[in-house]
C-alpha cells in the first residue's frame, strides 16, 4: 500500500501513532475509518499547505494553489471567511450537498456556510474543522461514507512492485585456436607417425601441455598458441610459435592434400560480475548459427582435399579451459592460419560476432545469398571482405608443398604470396613419405630417404614403414621378395594396411646387417626393387597377408 503522509499541527506522525496530550480527535478518526487507505495526504492544522491530488486537508490554509484547477480554486474561496477553514458545530440534519460540473462536490449548511469541497479528478478534500469533536468528526464521517457510497473515493491503488529488472548478462570473450599442418619432408607431406621421438625436433604429444605437438591422430603438427583478447593478440602469439618452427628447420603446410587439417577456433566466454553465469544453450546455437553464415560457409572453400569428411557446417562442441566455459567451433580449415592476415580477418569475424549478436543483442536479418555483402554488413570494409573472400576461394589452387608457412609468417611477404594469388600449373605427382623404426645408421638411413623418395606414386599416397629386422634374421628382407637378396619385388608378404581409396601403408622389415651398416648395399638394385613394388600397387598387383617380425 502507498504510504500515506499525515501531518498534525505541522508536525509530521504516522497514522499509527498518536500526537501526547492531544484532545482532538484526527489521530483516532484515521485509524478507525481507515482514511489512510483512501488519502495519500492527511493534514490538519496547518497553514500555508500547498496542494497535492489524493489529499484530506481539515482546517488547513490553502489559499489559492497553482496546482489546483483555477474553475475549483475559485470554490476554495468560501462564503463569509474566504477559507474552508473554521470551527463548526453543523448537524447531519443541515447538510447541503451541491455537485457542480462533474469537478467538485460542494457540502454545506443550510445556511450556506461551506463545511467541506471534495475534487473529484484529484480525489481530494478540503474541509473545516471537522475533527474538532465528536458531533463535527460525525459529520466528517458521514460525509466520507457518502463519498465511498457513490463511488467517488475507492481505496488507493496497491503500489506496482517493483519488477527486479535483470540487467543483461554481459560476456568477455577470448580467443584461441589449434590449427593442423603437414609437416613437408622431400617437397611431399609426411606422415609423423613414421618418426621416432628423438628424431623429430617437438614433442609426438597431442596434450594441451605442448604448445607444439600432434594432433589427436599423430599424423599432423599441431600448435597450441595462447589464447588472446582479441585478433591481435592471437595471432601476436601463433608468431611466436611459427618463429619457433621455423627455427628448428620444419618445413609445415596447410595444403591439406593428404592429412585433413583443421583450424578450429576457441571462444571463451566467460560472464562479467559473475563466474557462475554462463551462455545458455539458445545463445550458444545462435553464436554457431551465425559463425556458420558470416564465416564457416566461406571459410569451407579452403578445404584441402583430404578433409571432405570433416569440417561441416554447425561442427562444434563445448568444454572447460581453465574454469573459462570454452565453444571450439570446429568448421574452418587450417588454411585460415596461413597468413597473419588471414588469421586476422577470420578472428575478426568471429569477435565481431560475438560482441555484436551476444553482447549487443543485435537482430540479424540472414538471408542474403552474397558471401562478400554478408561480410560487409557485419562490420569489415569492403577492402577486407574482398580480401578474405578471394583467399577462401581460391588458395586450394593456388598453393603448393613448396610454400613453408613459417616463411609467409615471418618475412613480410604476405602481400605477394597470399594477398596476389594465381592458380599454380605446377602441381607434382604424390611421392613416397618414409618412416622408420628402430636403431639406424645415420648414413644408411639417408641412403634410404635419397633413394626412395624421388618415387612417384601418381595419386595413390602411399606410406613405406621400414623397420629393423633382429640379427637372428639373417640377410632377407620382410614384407618384399627380392631375389638373391637384392632382385627385382615380386610380391608382398606383409600386411598392406588400406586406409582409405587413396592411401596404403607397407611394413617391409630391414635386415640388422643392413640398417646397422655393416653390409654394403647396392642402391641401384634398392631402388629398382622398390620402384618395382610401388608398381605393382599401382597395378593393383598385391595382396595382403599376416606375418609376424
Amino acid at each position: 500500500m502507498i504510504k500515506t503522509t499525515i501531518k498534525f499541527n505541522d508536525e509530521d506522525f504516522s497514522a499509527s501513532e498518536s500526537p501526547s496530550k492531544q484532545v482532538e480527535y484526527l489521530p483516532e478518526f484515521i485509524r478507525a475509518n481507515s482514511l489512510e487507505k483512501k488519502f495519500k495526504v492527511i493534514i490538519n492544522h496547518s497553514a500555508n499547505v500547498p496542494y497535492e491530488p489524493m489529499g484530506l486537508y481539515v482546517y488547513c490554509d490553502m489559499g489559492v494553489d497553482k496546482n489546483m484547477d483555477n474553475s475549483i480554486s475559485q470554490r476554495v474561496k468560501m462564503p463569509l471567511t474566504g477559507y474552508v477553514c473554521f470551527d463548526t458545530m453543523t448537524k447531519l440534519e443541515e447538510l447541503v450537498i451541491e455537485k457542480a460540473e462533474k469537478k467538485s462536490i460542494l457540502f454545506t449548511t443550510k445556511e450556506n456556510i461551506s463545511l467541506a469541497l471534495f475534487i473529484i479528478p484529484d480525489r481530494s478534500m478540503i474541509c473545516c474543522d471537522l475533527t474538532h469533536n465528536q458531533i463535527s468528526s460525525e459529520m466528517l464521517k458521514y460525509i466520507l461514507n457518502w463519498l465511498i457510497q457513490k463511488g467517488y473515493l475507492p481505496d488507493l491503488p496497491e503500489p506496482e512492485e517493483e519488477k527486479k529488472v535483470e540487467k543483461p548478462l554481459m560476456f568477455k570473450f577470448s580467443f584461441g585456436a589449434d590449427p593442423e599442418y603437414e609437416v613437408v619432408k622431400n617437397g611431399r607431406p609426411f606422415d609423423l607417425n613414421l618418426v621416432q621421438e628423438d628424431d623429430f625436433e617437438f614433442p609426438l604429444s597431442s596434450s594441451s601441455s605442448h604448445e607444439i605437438g600432434v594432433d589427436g591422430a599423430g599424423s599432423q603438427l599441431e600448435i597450441r598458441p595462447k589464447p588472446g583478447k582479441d585478433e591481435n593478440s592471437l595471432v601476436s602469439n601463433i608468431g611466436k610459435l611459427m618463429k619457433e618452427i621455423e627455427n628448428a628447420g620444419v618445413h609445415i603446410s596447410t595444403v591439406g592434400e593428404r592429412f585433413p587439417l583443421g583450424g578450429h577456433i576457441h571462444i571463451g566466454i566467460k560472464c562479467v560480475g559473475n563466474r557462475k553465469k554462463i551462455l545458455n544453450f539458445n545463445g550458444t546455437k545462435k553464436l554457431v548459427k551465425l559463425l556458420d553464415y558470416y564465416f564457416g560457409e566461406l571459410a569451407r572453400n579452403a578445404n584441402g582435399d583430404a578433409r571432405i569428411d570433416y569440417g561441416a557446417l554447425g561442427d562444434y562442441r563445448m568444454e572447460k579451459r581453465k574454469g573459462v566455459e570454452c565453444l571450439e567451433y570446429r568448421t574452418p580449415p587450417a588454411a585460415i592460419f596461413l597468413s597473419p592476415k588471414i588469421c586476422k580477418l577470420a578472428i575478426r569475424i568471429c569477435r565481431l560476432i560475438c560482441i555484436k549478436a551476444i553482447n549487443g543483442r543485435e537482430k540479424f536479418i540472414l538471408g542474403d545469398k552474397s558471401l562478400l555483402r554478408r561480410l560487409v554488413q557485419l562490420g569489415l570494409t569492403k577492402t577486407e571482405a574482398c580480401m578474405f573472400f578471394r583467399f577462401s576461394k581460391k588458395v586450394t589452387k593456388a598453393f603448393t608443398y613448396v610454400e613453408d608457412i613459417t616463411k609467409i609468417w615471418s618475412d613480410g611477404k604476405e602481400e605477394e604470396r597470399v594477398l596476389k594469388l594465381k592458380r599454380n600449373k605446377n602441381l607434382v605427382d604424390k611421392i613416397l613419405c618414409i618412416g622408420f623404426k628402430d636403431t639406424w645408421a645415420q648414413e644408411v638411413k639417408n641412403i634410404f630417404e635419397y633413394t626412395l623418395s624421388s618415387i612417384k606414386t601418381k595419386k595413390l599416397s602411399i606410406n613405406l614403414m621400414l623397420y629393423g629386422l633382429k640379427e637372428s634374421r639373417g640377410d632377407a628382407f620382410a614384407g618384399v621378395m627380392l631375389g638373391n637378396g637384392w632382385g627385382i619385388a615380386t610380391g608382398l608378404t606383409s600386411p598392406v594396411v588400406q586406409t582409405s581409396e587413396k592411401s596404403f601403408t607397407i611394413n617391409i622389415g630391414v635386415p640388422h646387417s643392413v640398417r646397422t651398416g655393416k653390409k654394403p648395399m647396392d642402391v641401384a638394385l634398392l631402388h629398382a626393387a622398390l620402384n618395382s613394388l610401388v608398381g605393382s600397387i599401382l597395378a593393383g598387383g598385391y595382396r595382403c597377408l599376416e606375418e609376424e617380425h
